[in-house]
């Protein structure tokens, strides 16, 4: 039997390798990898992402916009994007992911 549904929190901030949206002005994305374990058993996976929280400077509005990418059975990448004057210190990110049954 193959699991249908996983679910997972990810936190990024300057600790993980190529986050840069504590930095600069503009637009920025960061861009993260996740794989499923196990995979799902089929090609038609859906995957719903949220902010599940925000470490942002008192100094800047809150611009942020998370999405998923290249979505497979394997896995999918997590966007982070953020843009203007915006500083995002650190960003929590939530997700579900299933297959249709």
């Amino acid at each position: 039997m193959s699991t249908s549904i996983q679910t997972g929190r990810l936190y990024f901030d300057k600790e993980v390798s190529d986050y840069r949206l504590d930095e600069g002005n503009g637009k920025r994305t960061f861009r993260r990898y996740v794989k499923f374990e196990p995979e799902f058993q089929s090609a038609n996976v859906h995957v719903i992402v949220q902010l599940a929280g925000a470490d942002v400077s008192k100094d800047t509005n809150l611009r942020v916009k998370i999405f998923p990418e290249r979505i497979s059975n394997k896995g999918f990448e997590i966007v982070v994007y953020t843009w203007s004057d915006t500083i995002l210190y650190g960003v929590g990110v939530s997700f579900l992911s299933f297959i249709d049954v």
